[in-house]
């Protein structure tokens, strides 16, 4: 029997390439093959066709493993208070994503809709939290806040800036862009992220996923569902980090979360350096083919990685060279893969 408890089991494993998944499956199986079924099953469910908005903040919440089993047989509602529902983008442990389209007299516009489908009270709290969140952050290099609240029907939601864009790290690849322009996408993503943090605010799962680049070339920070609220004197996290179900992506956590130790600013910018190492290098700094997440883990806490400069030599000369040897040679064999 596995120690560790679903959500945290199944966010391992969706940080995990395809070969890395089936790895990690077959090991958990050989312990607990239920509890292995119960992982593939949330797998399989991650796969939906989009992932525009991030899915990591839902599926690690309790009653995943309940939304897996019914989620076929939930219909797709018309309406959300004011919002007129086009197709479904996501699902999660507390609930689903939309496409959705605000529609007034004067105006139409195409927004990202998050519900609660199922509103435990620890969900709401959540929920709120982010909303609240959300909120204060105006800014253009951070996905804008619309609405938020519970509609006439008694659902709640979150009403976002919908962005057609993908991932800051698949976008660089794509293009092959050259150094100067990859550095100027990430200090754009720092002056969003030093926004939230002079506002309190500290991310705690910065991650390519969470980093889109919209059709206009600007990166914009998605997603501040596990966010949390900074003490402006000590700078530490208001809430006590819960060690047993922890909110996090090992392949850009940061050392003190996976220590379970309260966050600071100092996580985020960890995060992002793991990041720009990958868009530099071409793979992350602690990028080992076969480990398992302990081994990850271990290599985040007691060792330095190469600089992002010889990982790009041995790749092929420079950023741009090893940046497209990654992308043609498709996602690495490596325990902790992609999102």
């Amino acid at each position: 029997m596995s120690d560790e408890p679903l959500p945290e089991l199944f966010a391992e494993a969706l940080a995990l390439d395809e070969g890395g998944r089936r790895a990690f499956l077959a090991d958990l199986a050989g312990r607990d093959p239920d509890l292995a079924a119960e992982v593939a099953r949330l797998l399989a469910g991650a796969e939906a066709p989009s992932r525009l908005l991030d899915r990591a903040p839902w599926p690690i919440v309790a009653g995943a493993e309940e939304l897996a089993d019914d989620a076929a047989d939930t219909a797709l509602p018309e309406r959300i208070g004011s919002y007129r529902i086009l197709r479904e983008l996501g699902r999660g442990g507390m609930g689903r994503v939309f496409l959705a389209e605000e529609e007034t007299a004067d105006f139409r516009r195409t927004i990202a809709l998050k519900v609660i489908d199922r509103p435990a009270p620890d969900a709401l709290r959540r929920f709120r939290d982010e909303v609240r969140i959300l909120s204060s952050l105006e800014h253009p290099g951070i996905a804008r806040f619309i609405q938020g609240g519970r509609a006439p029907d008694g659902t709640w939601f979150l009403a976002l800036e919908y962005i057609a864009g993908e991932d800051l790290v698949t976008y660089v690849r794509r293009l092959a862009l050259p150094l100067a322009r990859r550095i100027e996408l990430v200090l754009a993503v720092l002056e969003a992220v030093e926004f939230a943090h002079r506002r309190g605010v500290v991310h705690r799962d910065l991650k390519p996923g969470h980093l889109l680049v919209g059709p206009d070339g600007r990166p914009r920070l998605l997603d501040f569902g596990i966010s949390k609220l900074l003490d402006p004197e000590t700078h530490q996290s208001l809430a006590v980090t819960r060690t047993e179900a922890r909110a996090l992506t090992p392949a850009y956590a940061s050392p003190e979360q996976f220590r379970g130790e309260p966050v600071t600013r100092a996580s985020d910018i960890y995060s992002l350096g793991v990041v720009l190492y990958e868009i530099l290098a071409g793979h992350r700094p602690f990028a080992a083919g076969g480990d398992s997440r302990v081994a990850l883990e271990r290599a985040v806490l007691g060792t330095d990685p190469e600089p992002p400069s010889q990982a790009a030599r041995r790749a092929g000369g420079s950023p741009a060279a090893a940046a497209s040897a990654s992308r043609d040679a498709g996602p690495p064999e490596r325990a902790v893969g992609r999102d």
